[in-house]
């Protein structure tokens, strides 16, 4: 997550710089308009991601977690 907020800003930082310098005209900018059919399906998409881990038959989100956790600390210790 950290290196896409600072992809995000640095990208920014370079339009901004590109545009006081002249290199760039922001007039090439446009927003789209918002649909309806890109929210819905951006979350149908992230709920295939996270369904999978709250199923009965299979670990929960929070066993997961503490087994990854488990997991880190083993191999950091062999570091």
């Amino acid at each position: 997550m950290k290196i896409i907020i600072f992809g995000i800003g640095f990208g920014s930082f370079l339009v901004s710089i590109a545009y006081f310098l002249g290199i760039f005209d922001v007039t090439h900018l446009c927003i789209k308009p918002l649909h309806l059919g890109v929210v819905l399906g951006g979350m149908i998409f992230g709920l295939g991601f996270v369904f999978p881990f709250f199923r009965k038959d299979k670990m929960s989100f929070q066993d997961w977690l503490c087994q990854t956790r488990v997991i880190l600390k083993s191999t950091s210790s062999k570091l």
